[in-house]
């Protein structure tokens, strides 16, 4: 019996491999969560720095360079992993595009939202509004990607409430505020899949097994792209 378990395990994991479901190995996860820690930071920065009414284009320059320092320094950890999981340059290549275009549609509706001299709180909600609801399309659009639902959904209730902020730095404030939030959530769904799995009731013919356990097993429905 324990040796027909283990061939079926084994088939199971011969068709996940083929058919990509094995995305990331747990260095890939911890990899990712603390990138979430490092955005959680960096929207904590910006409602501190709007709270005591910093220059708003300062705070979201260094918003964006802290943003831009994690994912680069997150494609460098990836490109020097040794070995990768099944399926996660596709799944790599896919996150790059998809927030590529969106990043530049995103752009564009400011810059035209700015330049047709549109009131800046309704634009500003407005693209926060866009950027939630391109992260929600991309958090469903797969199994494994389901944890950007706890980054998508703060950031798009919070373009739906900021043009009630009293201030731009208000508004930059609760943005900052819905980052942090959004980006511990995911941080938190990520550390239940790096939580060791439980192991099974002891069996005296287990100790035979002839398939040791894997030291870097793939989690497959967790995304760590971002």
């Amino acid at each position: 019996m324990n040796d027909e378990a283990n061939r079926l395990k084994e088939d199971l994991q011969i068709i996940q491999n083929a058919m990509g479901m094995n995305l990331w190995t747990r260095r890939d996860v911890r990899r990712g969560f603390v990138g979430l820690l490092g955005g959680g930071l960096a929207g904590l920065f910006l409602a501190i720095w709007s709270t005591r009414h910093g220059d708003p284009e300062v705070g979201l320059i260094v918003l964006l360079a802290i943003l831009c320092g994690i994912v680069i320094a997150k494609g460098i950890g990836f490109e020097r992993q040794p070995k990768q999981a099944p399926g996660s340059v596709r799944e790599i290549a896919f996150y790059n595009r998809f927030y590529s275009v969106g990043s530049a549609l995103t752009a564009c509706f400011y810059i035209w939202g700015m330049a047709r001299h549109l009131d800046p709180m309704i634009v500003l909600a407005l693209t926060i509004i866009l950027i939630g609801a391109w992260y929600l399309f991309y958090a469903v659009s797969a199994a494994s990607r389901g944890t950007s639902l706890g980054g998508a959904i703060p950031l798009m209730l919070c373009g739906f409430l900021l043009p009630d902020a009293a201030s731009f730095s208000e508004a930059l404030s609760w943005l900052g505020i819905a980052m942090c939030v959004g980006c511990c959530m995911e941080a938190a769904l990520l550390w239940v899949a790096l939580r060791p799995p439980t192991p099974p009731p002891s069996d005296m013919s287990a100790a035979a097994s002839p398939i040791p356990p894997s030291p870097n097993p793939a989690l497959p429905l967790s995304n760590a792209a971002h």
